[in-house]
């Protein structure tokens, strides 16, 4: 139940954020709650990934991408997950999802999740995305043209080009 509470509240809140441009930084600001806990008392890992979901849903509904992908009946699909835990998050712990573009080519789109915890990661991630509409894969030129964005790409970081040409 309580996702379905933090889905709606972050539908809901984001009428009311400040919109982020497509190479913005968004965050998310929340807290470990008991049911987010394994049996070790810590966050579960697959908690990380639902909780990431919610980031990218704020990224995308703060820069118009949601609204887009709504118009043009464009789906976004997650292809890879690139996870690596640093510390754990426990009980009531306040953290910060931050999600942000680090690259993309013709049809992926790469995003760079991270959890702040007290001014310390305690975990990152790369996600490879892209759109996709009747199961055919939308072109990111088309995507970045739906929200008006006239800038350049971004440079494929060095951190992640041996994980993005593996791929």
């Amino acid at each position: 139940m309580n996702l379905y509470l933090r889905l709606f509240w972050q539908l809901l809140s984001g009428f009311w954020k400040r919109p982020a441009e497509l190479l913005d930084e968004t965050e998310l600001k929340l807290r470990v709650l008991p049911n987010d806990l394994d049996i070790y008392l810590h966050m579960n890992n697959g908690r990380y990934a639902t909780i990431m979901d919610l980031g990218r849903l704020d990224y995308l509904q703060r820069t118009g991408l949601l609204k887009q992908s709504r118009r043009h009946q464009w789906v976004p699909v997650v292809a890879q997950v690139d996870l690596n835990f640093l510390r754990p998050l426990k009980l009531f712990q306040a953290f910060a999802l931050k999600t942000k573009v680090v690259y993309w080519d013709t049809h992926w789109v790469f995003l760079e999740q991270t959890f702040i915890s007290n001014s310390k990661l305690m975990a990152k991630a790369l996600i490879k995305t892209q759109f996709r509409k009747n199961r055919q894969r939308v072109e990111v030129q088309k995507i970045l043209d739906s929200i008006g964005y006239t800038g350049v790409g971004l440079p494929m970081p060095e951190i992640y080009r041996h994980r993005m040409e593996e791929s």
